[in-house]
């Protein structure tokens, strides 16, 4: 393509295999400080797109730069899903054999919703405000709202790592005109939103972000629209067998605190073990709650969104 987007995203953390973007919106700013999609075999003109408050363009070497990061996202999972399972255990083991799982509401509850108020300085679209206030969750949801999420990608990218993601550019699936045209205006929305930004390559080219890592984005069919977008965090750029550039998710510092994923496995069999001890002749009701583009409330440390950048599909007109 001749013309050629960069555009990147921002997570709760780069700890995913693939990141779902539910739309690629992103904070309004000058296009030298969102960094998005890059990708193109001959990048005249190129847009790079991100989520991000200002991200910092400090030079990054063109020379190589090794990862001898310790310990590598795989082995920290690992690590991390023995000890939840751990821990799990024990709590079930304390747990008295007579609790009830059940509650009956009288709908006479007196609780009402109380007057949002936010710091000056919060930057992001998520924080806990009323009885969300008291949740164990709230004091880092409240400190991440306003510094960022913390992120560990490993070493930076070399300048040659990101031209070769660049001209790699997105999944052949984000290539078809039908899912070109939805992930662009899936953009557009998101820019609105202030949940991503675009700039182009020709910007940042000569002092590209030291943040900087390009992973592809794929467009995948949905039930309920025409795409999902999906940011392949997993994906391992090579040449035959040699490996040219990492995959981000492979040399992450998982970062979230351990009690985020602490019921994680557990749920749907605490479910079954209270819809069995329900009386017979009960009314069970269950409630979902859907926080619309959950993913891009929450923002990393500033200039670090850059390290979930991506290529956004061009064609020549």
């Amino acid at each position: 393509p001749a013309r050629t987007h960069v555009g990147r995203s921002s997570s709760e953390g780069p700890t995913n295999s693939k990141s779902s973007c539910e739309g690629l919106t992103s904070s309004t700013a000058s296009r030298e400080t969102v960094p998005s999609t890059v990708g193109t075999s001959r990048p005249a003109r190129t847009h790079v797109g991100a989520r991000s408050e200002e991200p910092t363009n400090s030079k990054s070497s063109s020379e190589g730069q090794t990862s001898s990061h310790p310990a590598t996202f795989e082995a920290l999972r690992r690590k991390r899903a023995l000890l939840r399972k751990k821990l799990r255990h024990e709590r079930q083991q304390q747990q008295p054999l007579d609790v009830s799982h059940w509650t009956t509401h009288q709908g006479t509850g007196s609780t009402r919703p109380t007057e949002r108020k936010y710091p000056e300085n919060f930057r992001g679209q998520m924080y806990p405000t009323g009885a969300a206030a008291n949740h164990p969750a709230a004091p880092a949801l409240r400190e991440w709202a306003v510094k960022g999420c913390p992120v560990n990608t490993g070493a930076q990218w070399t300048k040659d790592q990101i031209v070769a993601a660049l001209e790699r550019g997105p999944h052949m699936s984000a290539l078809e005109p039908e899912a070109m045209q939805a992930f662009r205006d899936e953009v557009v929305e998101k820019v609105k939103l202030g949940q991503a930004r675009i700039i182009t390559w020709d910007d940042i080219k000569d002092n590209p972000p030291k943040e900087l890592k390009l992973s592809p984005i794929s467009q995948i069919p949905h039930k309920s629209r025409k795409f999902r977008t999906i940011l392949d965090l997993s994906f391992t750029l090579k040449n035959g067998d040699q490996t040219i550039a990492p995959a981000v998710n492979s040399t992450t510092e998982p970062t979230a605190p351990e009690e985020a994923l602490g019921q994680m496995g557990s749920a749907l069999p605490r479910l079954i073990v209270a819809m069995a001890r329900c009386p017979d002749d009960a009314t069970i009701y269950f409630t979902k709650f859907d926080i619309q583009d959950g993913f891009w409330r929450m923002i990393n440390e500033l200039g670090k969104e850059y390290n979930f950048a991506f290529v956004m599909p061009t064609r020549d007109d």
